[in-house]
C-alpha cells in the first residue's frame, strides 16, 4: 500500500500539530486584541 500506518499517524498528528498552532498561538500572543484606545479601555475596564 501506499500509506502505511505509521506515516499516516504521522500525518494526522502533524495536522492536528498545525491547526493547534494556527487556532492558539494568536490568543496566546495577544494578536486578538485591537490596538484601539476604546477597546483598550474595555479591556482594562469591562464594566
Amino acid at each position: 500500500s501506499l500509506q502505511t500506518r505509521a506515516r499516516a499517524r504521522a500525518l494526522v498528528c502533524t495536522v492536528w500539530a498545525i491547526s493547534a498552532l494556527v487556532s492558539f498561538l494568536p490568543i496566546l500572543m495577544h494578536w486578538w486584541r485591537d490596538e484601539n484606545d476604546k477597546a483598550s479601555r474595555c479591556y482594562n475596564d469591562p464594566k
